[in-house]
């Protein structure tokens, strides 16, 4: 903070880093404490900006393994950390988020894509895209708000997860 223009000021919050090839694509902030904005909406994340339309933890996926979308990165931690030795567990960052012909075509060679985005109307809305663009996606909706919340509540992911493969 000596004047140079080589620094970045953040929110306070934990740094999520997309990497594609090992280089960060995009940079999202989980922000502490949430922030309610005048609509009453939770402000949870920040998007650095310059950042990619990227696919978090899209580095990991090889088209021999199937994988499973969620909206949040959280959701893809937590899906990840029950259940990443039988999946590759990526996330949009939004229910918007890497809608890419990179991406769709990295999605499609898999030999399925499960769609656990959230179980909402956003989130039924926002799955029926990557249900019409890939033959090889499922939805797999999530049995309370999100994987996450799942996982809090003490359910089991890598069973609900191992249920839709078989």
């Amino acid at each position: 903070l000596d004047g140079s223009k080589d620094y970045v000021v953040m929110d306070n919050g934990i740094a999520i880093p997309f990497l594609s090839n090992g280089l960060p694509q995009r940079i999202t902030i989980r922000k502490f404490p949430i922030i309610v904005n005048a609509a009453g909406k939770e402000d949870k994340y920040k998007i650095l900006p310059g950042s990619a339309n990227t696919l978090y933890n899209g580095d990991r996926l090889k088209s021999t393994r199937p994988a499973i979308l969620s909206e949040g990165v959280i959701d893809a931690l937590s899906v990840q950390q029950e259940a990443g030795d039988i999946i590759v567990s990526v996330a949009s960052d939004s229910t918007g988020g890497a809608r890419t012909p990179e991406w769709i075509d990295k999605l499609a060679a898999l030999p399925l894509l499960l769609i656990a985005y959230d179980d909402d109307k956003a989130g039924d809305k926002n799955s029926e895209f990557w249900l019409e663009k890939l033959p090889n996606a499922r939805r797999l909706r999530p049995l309370l708000d999100d994987p996450n919340v799942m996982l809090q509540a003490g359910m089991n992911l890598r069973s609900w997860v191992q249920d839709a493969l078989s």
